[in-house]
């Protein structure tokens, strides 16, 4: 068998070490043990979709019959391990973090790559950087679904052992010097949401959120509003520029079912630690009719907003992504507020 060295590793064990039969698996970790891994290959662009299932496509093609049998563990936060075995002596291929993934794809459904999914890393050799996109494939296609699943729950949730309670008035960033490339640091950042909407008599106001769920009204234009804040690092990276506001109906969706908004004006504040972006929504655009209709008593519709932002230092752009839930009401609703 011919492991696939290439894939980011923070493992330190040998073969020997590690040749067992107990997998290291994690409290409410994932395991899957129904996968083929088929290969590795450098990739321009780590964030596109349509490239890395290009390169699936041509995997699944060349790997039919002689890829190599694996388990992945999938652990349920972003800081967690993910471990790769290989499937019939259960020896340790490799482990990585949750956070070194920079993309994940799945083929398309009605594809023959419809049992595949890809991952993409950034590698450093020295101080070049090298892009890898990593393919895998499911027995069976459902099965590629719940892969992807995993880690899009992994990415949103935080380490559960870490400290609570980190307040506004109480953020950790620290002062230290830029590290040298290839240099693994952690950063959190919040990202707060709120929605405006037009007002005859006030011009444009809050609206309320009940339950965690937004209470908005149908064919009022809205102000979607995202502030991002660091919490906490090593140094501070304050956001240069917003380039992208976006907004779908639904959840753990793809970067291609997300619709830009047209953006109003995005400030800093707060000695650049604070950041606060500003877009148009027309709800009556064809693209947000599901967020435009009455729904049903007891009924609630998910929606996602996403901001794609330049930060300080970084090469990259990030994108902070937030899903809520929300109840469409009839354009005259009227809301009373208690106050105690």
């Amino acid at each position: 068998m011919v492991p696939p060295t290439c894939l980011p590793s923070t493992s330190t064990s040998n073969n020997s070490l590690s040749n067992n039969n107990d997998l290291k698996v994690s409290k409410n970790s994932a395991v899957f043990d129904d996968i083929s891994y088929l290969g590795s290959s450098k990739i321009e662009n780590p964030l596109s979709e349509n490239e890395m299932l290009q390169i699936v496509g041509n995997f699944n093609q060349e790997k039919a019959h002689d890829a190599i049998g694996v388990i992945i563990i999938i652990p349920n936060f972003a800081g967690g391990i993910v471990r790769l075995y290989e499937s019939t002596s259960r020896t340790e291929i490799s482990s990585f973090p949750v956070q070194r993934i920079r993309f994940c794809a799945r083929g398309q459904i009605n594809s023959p790559e419809r049992a595949c999914f890809a991952l993409s890393f950034t590698q450093f050799n020295g101080n070049e950087e090298v892009n890898q996109c990593h393919v895998f494939r499911c027995h069976y296609p459902d099965t590629a679904g719940k892969a992807l699943l995993c880690f899009a729950n992994a990415f949103r949730n935080t380490d559960p052992t870490a400290t609570v309670g980190i307040t506004p008035s109480s953020p950790r960033i620290g002062n230290a010097s830029p590290a040298p490339l290839g240099t693994e640091e952690d950063y959190q950042f919040e990202a707060f949401l709120e929605i405006k909407e037009e007002d005859a008599k006030k011009g444009f106001t809050l609206c309320s959120v009940e339950k965690n769920c937004f209470k908005l009204r149908r064919d009022r234009e809205k102000r979607v509003v995202v502030v991002i804040r660091q919490v906490s690092g090593p140094r501070s990276l304050a956001v240069k520029k917003c380039f992208g506001l976006l907004l779908a109906p639904g959840r753990n969706l793809r970067e291609a079912d997300m619709h830009l908004l047209d953006i109003e004006s995005d400030v800093a504040g707060e000695g650049n630690r604070n950041y606060m972006i500003e877009g148009l929504w027309n709800p009556c655009a064809q693209n947000f009719e599901v967020l435009n209709s009455e729904t049903p008593k007891e009924t609630r519709v998910y929606m996602t907003v996403a901001a794609d932002v330049i930060l300080e230092g970084i090469n990259e752009p990030v994108r902070f992504n937030i899903e809520c839930k929300a109840r469409i009401f009839q354009q005259y609703e009227r809301f009373w507020y208690g106050y105690f």
